[in-house]
């Protein structure tokens, strides 16, 4: 039970002044954040090592696969890249496409459009998307199975919360 004797002068001026941060604080957050950079890390050694393909393979092939057409087959990465440059602001037609790189093509994953000029992603590649969503799957029910359903629950609010406060790239950072 708390005592509410007012002989303590300093406590009716501060009851209500919240917490505020220090500078551990911020640091302590930091460091538990570079933790979880880390498992992320893990897993994309992991797909490198078992898949052969690089983040930025991975990040390309599935750029391409989720940009359907308006025929809903694969979209040209061509295509894909006229969208991130509406959408973003930044880069020009055909970054994408001169971004995708040639192993992609030599492993059968991705292939020239019919057009000659795009690329369209085989279904080589949809298999390795797949692998890789399953794997997303699998951390996430081991997850499940760790935490229980509270916990999980909480984490999943409070990683909500955590990408809603993180500033969007546009904006500034101070």
């Amino acid at each position: 039970m708390v005592d509410h004797d007012m002989s303590n002068s300093a406590q009716p001026r501060t009851a209500h002044v919240p917490p505020h941060r220090t500078d551990d604080d911020v640091l302590g957050l930091a460091e538990e954040l570079s933790q979880l950079g880390k498992v992320g890390d893990l897993v994309v050694e992991y797909l490198e090592r078992h898949l052969g393909l690089s983040h930025r393979d991975l990040h390309v092939l599935a750029r391409l696969a989720e940009a359907p057409a308006a025929d809903d087959r694969p979209r040209s990465a061509g295509a894909a890249a006229d969208d991130d440059h509406r959408s973003t602001g930044t880069g020009t037609p055909g970054d994408l496409e001169q971004g995708v790189p040639a192993n992609l093509e030599q492993r059968g994953l991705v292939t020239r459009g019919d057009d000659g000029q795009g690329f369209v992603v085989t279904e080589h590649g949809l298999v390795i998307l797949d692998q890789v969503y399953a794997m997303r799957i699998r951390i996430a029910d081991h997850l499940v199975n760790a935490l229980g359903p509270d916990r999980t629950q909480s984490l999943r609010s409070l990683l909500q919360q955590m990408v809603e406060a993180i500033p969007s790239p546009v904006r500034s950072v101070g």
